[in-house]
């Protein structure tokens, strides 16, 4: 339902994992709204490809509705299932924002009250969220909330590659020929139905893949040169004077510079704020090296060079093993006699000279007696 004065058509969005109805909001001077309103069944299952095909090309998107899906992040009384994790996924990977009611949206005896009926929103801002408790079904009215004013829509995190074959075939088939124009109102329309056809034809011949890490936020004073040397770069393609060429020189040389700095003070702030105390340096060393493959070089053994892990391995074992034998035992059984003899001898005099017990010298050693007994 929408009000007859403001002016809107339907959009049709043809998804394999979710029932919609969309329609978009034509502003005067603003940027179109696109409103969704999703279902999506218990039993089928959710695809990430599908999420990105409905907010594609669209500037501001409002999808809300039952996705039964759940989560502990905004739904901390129930448990998590897989469509989900999957769509806080998409929402922490490409910065759209995902609103849900604190009070549960679904009421059932056998399984308690849950939240599944939520909004995800791009190019604006929910600023408020209830869950309606006025209708006898067990699923309640929720209200949203939108604000548009001082939002600027987050960059979507994913690389496009489109089948040109597949999008030639796409545009020939909805754009069949030349429309039939006679009045300014004709023009309008053709515009914006060929506008229509050229999105819908690149989304649908297009796969795209998601940008895992978060991008990198370029300050205001450097995007604006990049707009500038984008401007002498089109002069220069237009007009090739060699002024403008040393010009989009010098300046990409200085935007080069500055995005360096930049990147810099970044790490410098990421170094300083990592800590051995948390898991913030463990987690900093880890995503450097996860995707480093590390080469170890071939080692030299007895038998020549080794290049398999497995004679790697074995080549080491080897080593270790030599290295740390037992030492085998001294097989001079005199001699270990009389070095146990010469380092007991002080302790036994010590005994005897305790004990009042005489002692007599020969030539070849030391004789204790001790009762007319020698020891």
């Amino acid at each position: 339902m929408i009000k007859r004065s403001i002016p809107h058509h339907q959009v049709i969005i043809n998804n394999n994992s979710f029932e919609n109805t969309a329609i978009k909001l034509n502003r005067q001077g603003d940027p179109p709204i696109t409103i969704v309103s999703a279902y999506r069944s218990p039993r089928k299952p959710i695809a990430v490809e599908d999420l990105h095909q409905i907010f594609r090309n669209q500037g501001h998107v409002l999808v809300a509705g039952d996705l039964n899906a759940k989560h502990t992040s905004w739904g901390p009384l129930t448990q998590r299932n897989t469509p989900g994790n999957i769509i806080r996924r998409f929402c922490d990977s490409t910065g759209y924002s995902l609103i849900a009611p604190s009070e549960p949206t679904f009421f059932r005896r056998s399984y308690g009250s849950t939240t599944i009926d939520i909004a995800i929103c791009k190019g604006m801002t929910v600023t408020d969220c209830s869950s309606i408790s006025e209708l006898s079904s067990d699923h309640n009215p929720v209200l949203f909330e939108v604000s548009l004013d001082n939002f600027t829509s987050p960059a979507l995190n994913t690389y496009s590659f489109p089948n040109w074959y597949k999008f030639q075939d796409l545009l020939t088939n909805t754009l069949p020929g030349n429309p039939k124009i006679s009045n300014p109102t004709d023009i309008e329309n053709a515009i914006k139905n060929f506008n229509d056809c050229y999105n819908s034809a690149l989304s649908h011949s297009s796969t795209f893949k998601s940008i895992n890490k978060p991008l990198l936020s370029i300050p205001s004073f450097i995007r604006d040169k990049i707009k500038a040397k984008n401007r002498i770069r089109k002069a220069w393609q237009i007009t090739k004077n060699p002024l403008l060429k040393s010009q989009l020189n010098r300046m990409q040389k200085v935007i080069k510079k500055d995005l360096n700095n930049h990147k810099n003070n970044k790490w410098n702030e990421l170094l300083a704020e990592a800590s051995p105390d948390d898991d913030s340096l463990y987690k900093l060393v880890k995503s450097i090296s996860k995707n480093n493959t590390f080469h170890v070089p071939p080692i030299f053994g007895p038998m020549g060079l080794h290049y398999s892990t497995e004679d790697k391995v074995d080549l080491f074992a080897d080593s270790l093993e030599s290295s740390f034998q037992v030492n085998p035992e001294p097989c001079d059984v005199d001699f270990v006699d009389h070095v146990k003899e010469r380092c007991l001898a002080p302790y036994k005099v010590f005994l005897l000279e305790k004990k009042n017990i005489s002692t007599t010298s020969r030539e070849q050693g030391e004789v204790f007696q001790c009762s007319g007994k020698r020891k």
